[in-house]
């Protein structure tokens, strides 16, 4: 019973699971939850659970039948990858520039770090809705444009270029330097581009 149950469970994670359980108990909604549980040699295991009460009309429900399985690896990859994600999130953070990857054949961005924001003035989330060709001055669009797409076809995986972009909020023309890796599958096909953006401005000057 929920008692029993109770003395296995995180504690962290019992009022979720007993409102749950009483919810499918009573009310006739179905259980779909992850917790924890402790063993008795101390490991800690991920629990997955979704069941519903064989008769939740009557006075006092106390079946559910379902499913119990243990996700403890799965979690354990999971919980890994959002560590090392905020740890990568810290550390980009700190840089001057920003780190990106973008998709051939337009170069749109799909990833790129808050560095951006110092850099150009736009959030992370505001540069990738944008443009990334329309963003380039008028007077190094086509250059930048022949000069990807000739790259993207040769052998080459690394490469560096220079273009001008407007500063969202001042309009200042800044100076970017990209340094980039090109991605490719095994027939050599282009699938995305790993960089680097970086203020070259006051070198340029």
């Amino acid at each position: 019973g929920p008692a029993l149950l109770e003395e296995f469970v995180h504690p962290e994670d019992w009022p979720a699971l007993a409102a749950s359980l009483d919810a499918a108990m009573h009310d006739g909604k179905k259980l779909e939850i992850e917790y924890r549980i402790n063993l008795a040699d101390g490991q800690q295991r991920w629990i997955y659970c979704k069941a519903k009460s064989i008769d939740h009309s009557v006075a006092d429900p106390t079946k559910l039948y379902g499913i119990v399985q243990d996700i403890t690896a799965r979690k354990t990859s999971e919980l890994a990858l959002t560590e090392s994600q905020s740890r990568l999130t810290e550390v980009t953070r700190l840089l001057p520039g920003a780190i990106y990857i973008s998709l051939p054949p337009d170069f749109n961005t799909i990833y790129i770090s808050s560095g951006i924001q110092h850099m150009l003035g736009y959030s992370s989330a505001d540069f990738i809705q944008q443009d990334f060709g329309q963003l380039i001055i008028e007077q190094d669009r086509e250059r930048i444009s022949k000069m990807l797409n000739t790259l993207i076809d040769s052998e080459l995986n690394d490469f560096f270029i220079e273009y001008r972009m407007p500063h969202k909020v001042s309009g200042k023309i800044i100076w970017i330097g990209a340094q980039a890796h090109i991605q490719r599958d095994t027939n050599g096909k282009a699938l995305k581009l790993y960089g680097y953006m970086m203020d070259m401005t006051e070198k340029k000057q």
